[in-house]
């Protein structure tokens, strides 16, 4: 006996936040009872209501959710029904929801010191959801308004910088990159012209103060004028004016000079103290070796300074001529008065031992810097060893760097480790022991694709055949392993070996399309612990942009960019120039420690990881490359090639 479909179900609607692999939802339903007898569900998608007009879907019985790509910037429409052999259901309750339409901004250009004019980032998202707006790479000066958009400020160095903004509605991130360029400001050659009319050059004063003055007229810059005069560092009364007009000024100044050694001052040493409370002003003077005078040299009362750091310097005289002096400062202290003498300078803390990881014939240290250098600036830092849990001795001293990769280990022993900080008084305390072992690692692939296979990747040259999700769009040419023959965005191509493991380091040369991608990016990946699956995984990849951009991003991918999903770090590599390109790619997985980086061919590869994320998803998998379309690309479709695939087994 048949029945009719006696109920419906919960519709709800999830949005990958990984934008490289395009921004699809998800629509996701509780399956209808089994009494139903259910054949299939139909998922109607429509940017008005039940309309259907973007797309109707049959799906299966056995599946509950359903994803597709939605159009940025419009409200859509999604609701389900179910069908039996008696007929059809009447349609769920209805959800909609829009994503951002973010327009890309175009380059800016900007003269350092001036305020920019407000740019405002152009975002629709009709449904009215709630936006966040979040940047990296502004110019130094400038802001984002995390709720409006707008950037606003005064750039304050010159450079070009690449600038990612990013905007999130609570279901999709996506992002726009442009190149924002801080131009100097243009040189003013011309100082302005100084008379002091109140005293003669050579003058001798005998009163405790005097009134300097004088005129003042600039015509550099066009003209613009004098904006202020400053005497012996504080400012005139007048002494601005504009463009060629003249400016009158004056300061009255209290005096204070002497002569501490009438000769023999080549070579000696003095002690200076210098103290200012309120509007007080003291200093005193004495030869290094005599005791320290018990009253001020000079005492004063000014008020134009209020606040301010520390500071010494040197100044030469006008007429000065070689040989030129050197003159050196030891012993410097500045303190607080709150404070009655300088503090005396101590050994520095321990420092904190974050990670040993044992590696084939290395172990690698990582740590943070002590809480406390004791007051002097930390220079070395000391690295113990071990056999023995307590029992490390001195290893090797390094200078101020907060990692070490120590070489002289043998695979299969347990090595223990402690490091110490080091500064002008000394060696401080020793930080936490940590230990590792380091051991050999199996080759899992090693691949130079130095064949020719028409179809698919074929053997690889260690680690037996590939697995391919395409092979009409895969191919071994030319010494590279390729992935083409794309027809549309939101396309997906994987490659992988079938062993897996558990901890792995992943490394190969990508070749990017030899021209930019028009209408969006595409990206290729490196991937770690790779599931059945061999979207989702550890990801590294790189995304070529229409604008020639190159960006980079780490990310945890589950359900093919969907929920479980999580974008570890990301960053730009290049603004521009990025097409035909060659790029290294290396990941490793290591427990929790996710690490990646990422470097030009040709160059040497950076010493540090380019990110590191800690994160336990995923804990095996397979090796495996892929390449993705994003949404809105089009025609012309690109070619990538992989080569120099390798991934090792850590243990």
């Amino acid at each position: 006996m048949r029945h009719g479909i006696a109920s419906l179900f919960t519709l709800i609607l999830i949005s990958s936040p990984v934008v490289a692999y395009g921004q699809t939802v998800t629509a996701m339903w509780d399956p209808s009872p089994p009494s139903d007898q259910v054949t299939s569900y139909q998922a109607c998608i429509g940017t008005t209501s039940k309309s259907c007009n973007v797309q109707l879907a049959s799906v299966s019985n056995a599946q509950t959710a359903y994803i597709f790509t939605p159009t940025p910037g419009v409200v859509h429409y999604v609701a389900i029904k179910a069908t039996n052999l008696v007929g059809t259901s009447s349609y769920s309750t209805e959800a909609s929801f829009s994503i951002p339409s973010f327009t890309q901004p175009v380059n800016q250009s900007s003269p350092v010191g001036v305020a920019i004019t407000p740019l405002n980032m152009s975002v629709t998202d009709p449904d009215g959801s709630a936006r966040n707006f979040t940047h990296t790479g502004l110019p130094t000066g400038l802001a984002l308004n995390a709720t409006t958009g707008q950037i606003t400020g005064t750039p304050s160095a010159a450079g070009t910088y690449n600038v990612t903004v990013f905007v999130n509605d609570s279901l999709v991130t996506v992002s726009r990159s442009f190149v924002w360029t801080i131009t100097a400001a243009a040189a003013d050659t011309t100082a302005p012209a100084l008379s002091i009319t109140s005293h003669t050059n050579g003058q001798t004063l005998s009163a405790a103060s005097v009134t300097i003055s004088g005129t003042a007229s600039d015509s550099g810059r066009g003209g613009n004028g004098v904006s202020s005069v400053m005497v012996n560092g504080q400012a005139a009364t007048g002494g601005s004016a504009t463009a060629s007009a003249t400016a009158s000024w004056s300061r009255t100044l209290t005096l204070a000079q002497g002569t501490l050694s009438s000769s023999g001052a080549a070579g000696s040493d003095w002690w200076t103290r210098l103290v200012v409370s309120g509007t007080s002003v003291k200093a005193k003077w004495w030869r290094d070796g005599a005791s320290e005078p018990s009253t001020w040299t000079a005492t004063a009362t000014d008020t134009y300074w209020a606040s301010g750091t520390a500071a010494v310097g040197v100044y030469v005289s006008a007429g000065i001529t070689s040989p030129f002096p050197e003159t050196r400062f030891d012993n410097i202290h500045a303190v607080s008065l709150g404070s009655t003498t300088p503090p005396v300078p101590t050994p520095p803390g321990a420092p904190s031992l974050t990670s040993a990881s044992g590696a084939d014939g290395s172990v690698s240290l990582q740590w943070s810097a002590p809480s406390s250098n004791g007051g002097a600036a930390v220079t070395n830092y000391n690295v113990y060893r071990g056999t023995a849990s307590g029992a490390e001795t001195l290893l090797t001293q390094i200078g101020n760097v907060t990692s070490y990769t120590d070489s002289t280990v043998t695979n299969g022993t347990t090595y223990y480790y402690e490091v110490s900080a080091v500064n002008s008084v000394g060696e401080g305390a020793l930080s936490n022991e940590r230990s590792a072992t380091p051991a050999t690692s199996s080759v899992l692939v090693s691949d130079q694709f130095g064949r020719t296979v028409a179809s698919g990747f074929g053997t690889a040259d260690v680690g037996g055949p590939w697995s391919v999700s395409s092979t009409a769009r895969t191919k071994v040419t030319g010494g590279q392993g390729v992935i083409y023959g794309f027809t549309a965005a939101n396309q997906d191509v994987q490659a992988w070996i079938p062993t897996t493991a558990t901890n792995m380091e992943v490394v190969g040369l990508v070749q990017l399309n030899a021209s930019n991608p028009v209408g969006g990016n595409y990206q290729a990946r490196l991937v770690a612990r790779a599931q059945t699956d061999a979207r989702n995984g550890y990801v590294a990849r790189i995304a070529h942009t229409p604008a020639g951009a190159l960006t980079w991003t780490l990310a945890r991918v589950a359900n093919a960019g969907g929920t479980g999903s999580a974008t570890l770090a990301q960053g730009t590599l290049l603004s521009s120039g990025a097409a035909g390109s060659r790029w290294w790619i290396r990941l490793r997985t290591s427990g929790t420690t996710i690490q990646a980086r990422f470097w030009r061919d040709g160059t040497a590869e950076p010493a540090t990881w380019t990110a590191t994320a800690t994160d336990s998803f995923w804990t095996s998998g397979r090796a495996a490359l892929g390449a993705l379309t994003a949404s809105g690309l089009k025609s012309p479709f690109p070619q990538i090639g992989f080569d120099n695939f390798q991934a090792a087994n850590l243990g």
